[in-house]
């Protein structure tokens, strides 16, 4: 019995033993052969580094969906941290081969050194505060000098004196721009920007020559036709110094892009995308080990505008034609002769949405990195925005809101008459005219003749608050919310002249009554305020971005809606309709362009023109609604020393509901 349970012992025992060393083996092939690609990668890991991987920036598209900014592929040359030479001489010597090569295609890289680029050397003007964080980069008193800088850096990468003087400023102000944009093995330095394809080509064929360097693809800003709205669109640019304090705390790097003006900065939060993530690990040895994209860059989202851009095309090529048209066919310096810019704007009646909206003289987007000096110093600013930022004086288009006041205030009727003898002489001290004496005029033939006698009278008995009142339903000195911005403008009221340390007299509220004295409104007011007649009182809040979609179109982020933001109670039932039948006599002869027999309007036009005073000068100013009895569209147009404004209206109409072929009827400006 004894020797059985000695045997099954030992049977026991081997088959544990045997049983262990199967294990083992199994193990051990695992860890070798399954595992030991990640084990070694383990063992021989010592350091990581995290690269930012930039994201496509979204486009702008038109409401149509046709591109008005987009991305094309760029080559960028960068510089990896872990692969480039520890030998400082090396470094050097690949640093200047790469900037000759560069100079010799006549391509740049990047460089911001405020120094000259020969001896001696000096300090760039008007580059201050960039030398403050030079001298503060390289640890130099303020009181060193540029050939100070030069030479700290000199000593302090070894740039050795074998180079010549200019091939030491070469990397001097290369190392400066590496230190200045902390190259580490987490920032890789972008030596140059957007190279040619042949340049980018040549030097990843020579990649055995430049160790650590290497050709990045990214993106850039372009504009398929930059002549289309530009003052919209807006630029993007760099992070300057002095907003990167704030931009860091929201997850911007130093070397990011960022919408600087229009769209581009009004969206930057839906355009801007997010970056990836690019992990490049270093062993003990400081090779690399292994470089893996661990979170990939999400592009920015999809802007579609409001505007159609070929719409915005023609309206563009109406307000150039016109004021060329003027100054060929003009009579003299009042009548047009001297007419230089302009502008107008078009609105959806029924949402507030933009339709077009131009300004002249404009700029090609694609010229304004390129020519900026010369496009910020040409003739009559094209760099202006006039729709949103230019204020001018109404004039008589001004005299719709007077008629709307007194309408619903009961103060007139349509019946109510006013007689026009040329000459207002309720004041004993002062007398404005009339163009003509008009003689018995009621509302809707005062706006028809323009009647200046009827609205001093009728604007005098209404009083300046009542009438400032609806000036502000009507969105005139107050903030119309638009996305761009834009100026607010001012009133003409005894507050606007006491901050203008001007006196108040009576007198100036017929002036008031007008359009005329001190009062500021913008193009597009002058669209919101035709909107709000076309509407019977109801003001939407006008709008540019229709909506923002995801970059594969797949997603809806944002949908702008209509949003009312004055309703203006019609307390007779007729104060409008009676103002329209007005703005219809008014629009009964729209006359073409000598030469140009166009066929009129299928439907009637609302329209209200005006000649505003500018200083020692008049504008030509109008308004229009379309078609009066089912409005769509509201308009506003404003020539600077121009004259009949009233002519681009049906140009406009026929444009937008392509009644005619606007570009091909335009005719010689001689004629």
């Amino acid at each position: 019995m004894d020797k059985i349970k000695k045997s099954l012992r030992s049977v026991f025992l081997v088959i544990l033993i045997i049983v262990a060393i199967v294990l083992t083996m199994i193990r051990l092939m695992k860890f070798q052969l399954v595992e030991g690609a990640e084990y070694f990668k383990i063992s021989t890991r010592s350091t990581q580094g995290n690269q930012e991987i930039s994201a496509p920036r979204g486009e702008i598209v038109d409401i149509n969906g046709t591109a008005l900014v987009a991305n094309r592929i760029s080559y960028d040359m960068i510089i990896e941290y872990a692969l480039f030479p520890k030998d400082v001489q090396q470094q050097n010597e690949i640093i200047l081969s790469l900037a000759k090569y560069l100079i010799e295609n006549s391509m740049t890289y990047e460089e911001t050194l405020p120094v000259t680029t020969t001896q001696p050397y000096t300090y760039l003007d008007g580059k201050e505060s960039l030398i403050e964080k030079v001298l503060a980069n390289l640890r130099l008193n303020k009181y060193a000098t540029a050939q100070n800088v030069v030479d700290k850096l000199i000593e302090q990468y070894e740039i050795s004196d074998e180079y010549t003087q200019d091939e030491k400023r070469i990397i001097a102000g290369i190392r400066y721009e590496m230190l200045a944009n902390n190259f580490s093995i987490n920032n890789r330095y972008t030596f140059a920007k957007d190279l040619s394809n042949d340049i980018a080509t040549n030097i990843k064929e020579q990649s055995f020559n430049y160790p650590g360097v290497d050709i990045d693809v990214n993106s850039i800003r372009i504009y398929p036709d930059g002549t289309i709205f530009p003052h919209g669109l807006g630029t993007v640019g760099p992070i300057y110094a002095e907003e990167y304090a704030t931009l860091k705390e929201q997850g911007y790097k130093m070397n990011d892009t960022i919408g600087k003006a229009g769209i581009e900065k009004v969206m930057e939060d839906y355009l801007k995308g997010t970056n990836g993530t690019r992990t490049v690990y270093v062993n003990n040895t400081n090779n690399v080990v292994s470089v893996e994209e661990t979170v990939p860059a999400q592009p920015g989202n999809t802007v579609v505008l409001t505007i159609d851009s070929e719409f915005q095309a023609k309206v563009q090529d109406i307000i150039k034609y016109h004021i060329e048209w003027n100054q060929a066919n003009g009579k003299d310096a009042e009548f047009g002769k001297e007419a230089y810019a302009g502008s107008a704007v078009v609105i959806d009646v029924k949402t507030g949405a933009v339709k077009a909206m131009t300004t002249y003289p404009s700029y090609d987007i694609n010229d304004y990195k390129t020519k900026y000096n010369e496009i910020l110093v040409a003739d009559n600013q094209p760099l202006y925005n006039r729709a949103i930022d230019g204020l001018y004086r109404p004039g008589s288009t001004f005299k719709t809101i007077t008629a709307t006041a007194a309408l619903n205030e009961g103060l007139i009727d349509k019946n109510t008459t006013i007689i026009c003898n040329k000459v207002y002489t309720y004041y004993s001290d002062y007398h404005p005219e009339c163009l003509q004496a008009h003689g018995a005029e009621t509302v809707t033939t005062a706006l028809r003749d323009s009647c200046n006698i009827f609205f001093y009278d009728v604007g005098r008995r209404l009083g300046n608050d009542k009438l400032a009142e609806y000036e502000n339903m009507f969105g005139f000195g107050t903030d119309l919310n638009f996305e761009l911005g834009g100026q607010n403008g001012f009133l003409a009221t005894p507050d606007t002249y006491q901050k203008l340390n001007m006196p108040w007299t009576p007198g100036l509220q017929l002036l008031a009554s007008i359009g005329q004295s001190e009062v500021g409104v913008t193009p597009l007011n002058m669209a919101v305020q035709a909107m709000t007649l076309a509407n019977k009182g109801v003001r939407y809040r006008p709008y540019i971005v229709d909506s923002v979609i995801s970059y594969d179109g797949e997603e809806t982020i944002l949908k702008t809606e209509p949003v009312v933001e004055q309703v203006i109670e019609d307390k007779t039932g007729t104060t409008f309709d009676v103002v329209k039948e007005g703005m219809i006599m008014a629009g009964a002869y729209l006359t073409p362009y000598p030469g140009q027999a166009t066929p009129d309007l299928p439907y009637k036009v609302a329209l209200k023109t005006g000649t505003p005073e500018q200083g020692s000068y008049y504008n030509t100013a109008a308004i229009a609604y379309y078609p009066a009895d089912n409005p769509e569209i509201a308009i506003s147009v404003l020539i600077e020393k121009g004259w009949n404004a009233k002519m681009t209206i049906k140009k406009i109409i026929e444009a937008y509901y392509g009644y005619n072929n606007v570009q091909d009827e335009q005719i010689s400006i001689a004629q």
